[in-house]
């Protein structure tokens, strides 16, 4: 049986009266990019759409739009005459041509203000939230970088001497801070200031050991 021709309409945005009706397969629209020139039909052209309606539901607009809805400054009854004229989209007022905004009279030009201030808002914030997650990674990298760093600078400490084990556990979660004011308090003398974390529980551990053995052989 001969196969059953298909036909697309095409709606223009801000003309209710424009509709263009023509074969699905037939190679109607001229394009020419990088690759070189060629025809394509409606349904390479406008694939999603041909899709949705094979599938049999409900057709809309291709790619991400926002729905016209989402201006709430704009009233429902100019809701209503804007998808009469088959602008379902946020982007698709925006883009409304000059002839068409005519149309919808002494509100129209305010309406279009309102999808730029809308899509413009809608930018922002995208942005924003773009460079948020550009600032925690970059976050993220430092603070690896910084482990990598302290990995490098605190090298592995070697194993405690015999009467040192327990107080190397000890000293291993104590801050900089702690450190010092112990070696100060134990030796009466204030350990250097740029002296490393390793190092100072190094000095901590041996203070420590020390003050043990002595008072065990007292």
């Amino acid at each position: 049986s001969p196969q059953r021709l298909i036909h697309c309409e095409i709606k223009s945005g801000g003309d209710e009266k424009s509709i263009n009706v023509g074969p699905a397969h037939e190679p109607v629209i001229f394009m020419r990019d990088d690759q070189g020139a060629r025809h394509y039909s409606y349904a390479e052209f406008y694939a999603d759409q041909y899709a949705v309606f094979k599938a049999g539901e409900a057709q809309k607009a291709a790619g991400t739009y926002t729905p016209i809805e989402m201006l709430t400054s704009i009233p429902p009854s100019q809701i209503a005459t804007l998808k009469a004229m088959n602008i379902h989209s946020v982007e698709a007022l925006e883009e409304i041509e000059p002839q068409h905004l005519r149309k919808l009279g002494t509100n129209g030009q305010a309406a279009r203000t309102a999808a730029e201030e809308y899509l413009e808002a809608a930018k922002r914030r995208f942005d924003a939230a773009a460079l948020e997650t550009e600032n925690a990674e970059l976050r993220a990298r430092l603070e690896r970088l910084e482990t990598m760093m302290k990995g490098a600078t605190e090298p592995e400490e070697a194993e405690p001497e015999e009467g040192e084990a327990e107080f190397a556990t000890e000293f291993k979660s104590w801050s900089l801070d702690a450190l010092r004011a112990f070696l100060t308090d134990q030796t009466g003398e204030e350990p250097s200031a740029n002296a490393p974390a390793h190092i100072l529980r190094k000095m901590a551990v041996k203070v420590a050991a020390e003050k043990a053995k002595a008072k065990a052989a007292a």
